[in-house]
């Protein structure tokens, strides 16, 4: 008789199906331990419609032994202390984001909630194989009831009824206080007072206005975007708690303190011209920066940029700046804009490899050697050269080697 051969046990397991017996074979490396329960879910700044939430991304610990992400999440609302036993019977809240990479903090607002009402939540999380975690703590928030909201400014008071399609009657916080984007640009506002009732504000547009004081935005911690071009703020403070301002736009206003920014260190793109900063200091804690613009600041010194490497767009136009050694080690920079300035020496070119714009018209440069040996310029990138006392040998070799890498040469 021939040998039976044998199975491996650590592969294969044979289980009867339930219809005619037959061997259903099940693969034992399929990953049976749940994702880690999220157990700092927290719930603020109700409105009285909406709250928001913050929790860290769980990891999803698998049989194995290693560590990895989960793939979706499960996040439900009632009026009443949430369980594993009645989670399936909350309400599913719609527009939850994806699960971040773990230890990640993440966020959403939530709406549709019951004015004057209690509101609780739980979270529970999936792996790629199935796998649900337990439930979440179950934070709640007591939403508000709604209030007559007041704005003094008749510009901001238009845009804001245009805005929540109420032309006529009492404006309340429940018409406001879920707006999450709101622009008002050239609408001659001067105050912005009501606005601070605009809790779950993500991004206002507010440029070429007449506005002077940001008090009425202390509080909007959920803002993510501000404009403020082309208007009368000098004073910054206001803003020294949004710790989850990204982006900042103040070009045109008699700003002269950035120390209120030196806290705001998720701020990726800022933009300041046209008002002279005697310390710039604050600005090398926004260590994430990636978008810069000191356009006519009468900058002569940019040593304060040496450690800010995220910098990837750059534009320091129309300033005194002659020497660019603080820009040796920025390699990240894809565009560069140093339009009439006094700069002479490119050498601390050389090395940013990811430059694929280069502005340089209205500067003194003569010598292009330093383009030349940068090993990252060519087709398709654009150099401007114009209104530069550019050398013979400039003009006959090096403008020519670098067009003939491709590179767009305007001289």
């Amino acid at each position: 008789m021939r040998p039976a051969l044998a199975v491996p046990t650590c592969c294969l397991s044979l289980l009867l199906a339930c219809s005619g017996g037959a061997p259903v074979v099940e693969d034992e490396d399929t990953d049976t331990t749940p994702p880690d329960a999220i157990t700092d879910l927290i719930a603020l700044n109700p409105t009285s419609q909406s709250a928001t939430l913050y929790w860290t991304a769980p990891v999803d610990r698998r049989d194995d032994g290693t560590d990895g992400s989960v793939v979706a999440y499960d996040l439900r609302v009632a009026n009443a202390t949430i369980t594993e036993d009645n989670f399936d019977q909350a309400r599913a809240v719609e527009g939850v984001p994806a699960p971040a990479t773990p230890w990640l903090i993440q966020s959403m607002i939530v709406t549709g909630l019951t004015p004057g009402a209690t509101s609780h939540f739980s979270l529970r999380s999936r792996d790629a194989e199935g796998n649900w975690s337990a439930v979440s703590d179950c934070p709640h928030v007591d939403c508000t009831a709604p209030v007559v909201v007041d704005f003094p400014d008749p510009g901001l008071e238009q845009a804001i009824r245009a805005h929540v399609h109420r032309p006529a009657g009492e404006l309340t916080s429940s018409d406001v206080d879920t707006i999450l984007h709101f622009t008002a640009a050239g609408a001659g506002i001067a105050d912005l007072s009501g606005m601070q009732s605009c809790l779950s504000l993500r991004t206002a547009r507010l440029v070429d206005n007449d506005i002077a004081d940001l008090e009425p935005l202390r509080n909007l911690i959920d803002l993510r975007g501000l404009s403020l071009d082309e208007n009368a703020v000098s004073d910054l403070g206001p803003l020294a708690g949004l710790l989850n301002l990204q982006q900042l736009h103040l070009t045109w206003n008699p700003v002269t303190d950035l120390s209120p920014l030196f806290l705001l260190q998720q701020i990726r793109q800022l933009t300041l011209s046209g008002s002279v900063i005697a310390d710039y200091t604050p600005l090398t804690f926004l260590a994430y920066l990636n978008d810069l613009y000191l356009g006519d600041m009468e900058l002569q010194n940019i040593d304060f940029l040496v450690n800010l490497r995220q910098l990837r767009i750059l534009n320091l136009e129309i300033n005194h700046i002659q020497s660019l050694e603080a820009l040796r080690y920025h390699d990240m920079i894809e565009s560069l804009n140093l339009m009439q300035n006094g700069v002479v020496d490119l050498a601390p070119l050389a090395g940013l490899t990811n430059l694929r714009n280069l502005n340089l018209a209205g500067n003194l440069v003569a010598d292009l050697q330093p383009l030349l040996d940068n090993a990252g310029l060519g087709a398709g990138d654009a150099v401007d050269l114009r209104n530069n006392p550019l050398s013979a040998q400039a003009l006959a070799v090096q403008v020519p080697a670098l067009e003939g890498r491709g590179v767009v040469v305007q001289h």
